[in-house]
């Protein structure tokens, strides 16, 4: 059993948990950042309240190049990843972008391929819309709010 209470040794921070049930395995799988002198993405697999596989490294890249990983299932052998790269300035800057990885199996994964949002893209709207109010309760308007996204589907891996 492996429970994580603090940072392992030389890691500063543990962040940005993602979880994906595995029906091929019948495993719940857990993705989590860890902080170093850059940025690594783990894996635990769960079979059981309290039966954990140890950590395995999955992904990595510069410190704030990997960061709020999403993972999703979508059928045998195609997983997919995404992820926010905020650029060497971290999230402050202004060059953050979303990259996306593929894999056949949720740990070996693809290089990096950038995210392009567009409304006309395919691939530009993988996570359902949420839909935010436009007035407070009391009736003022919301700065930002926006209602007009559309969900995509992404073309499958080859």
């Amino acid at each position: 059993m492996v429970i994580l209470t603090s940072p392992p040794r030389g890691r500063s921070a543990l962040s940005d948990p993602d979880q994906v049930f595995n029906p091929e395995t019948n495993e719940l799988w857990l993705y989590y950042r860890a902080v170093t002198t850059e940025n690594e993405i783990f894996l635990i697999r769960g079979s059981g309240p309290s039966t954990w596989s140890t950590p395995t490294l999955v992904a990595h890249a510069a410190n704030h190049s990997i960061v709020s990983p999403t993972v999703v299932r979508r059928g045998p052998g195609d997983w997919l990843m995404w992820a926010v790269n905020s650029g060497p300035e971290g999230c402050a800057g202004g060059a953050t972008t979303v990259e996306l990885r593929r894999s056949g199996d949720g740990v070996n994964w693809s290089n990096v391929a950038l995210f392009r949002s567009s409304r006309t893209s395919s691939i530009a709207r993988p996570f359902s819309t949420i839909k935010r109010p436009t007035t407070s309760r009391s009736g003022i308007p919301v700065r930002g709010s926006r209602t007009d996204a559309m969900p995509g589907e992404l073309p499958r891996s080859s």
